[in-house]
């Protein structure tokens, strides 16, 4: 698969997603200084976290965002 860390400990970050076709898994370890903005196309799965309709467990070609946020604002589009 292919997974994306990322560390956030202040400040923006702004994911551009692929097409809708592209299964994506999204994983947010936050805090409650973090604001997290979601299109609707992702749909919360769990604690912390999301999935486009296209991704299932099975999925080789997903993309996981694996991140980690102090404060600050994840914004997928």
């Amino acid at each position: 698969g292919n997974t994306i860390k990322g560390s956030v400990g202040a400040g923006n970050l702004i994911i551009m997603l692929p097409t809708d076709e592209t299964a994506v898994l999204v994983k947010i370890h936050d805090s409650w200084l973090c604001s997290v903005k979601m299109p609707a196309t992702l749909k919360k799965t769990g604690d912390g976290m999301y999935a486009s309709g296209s991704y299932t467990k099975d999925s080789k070609e997903a993309l996981v965002f694996d991140l980690d946020v102090s404060m600050g604002n994840i914004i997928f589009k």
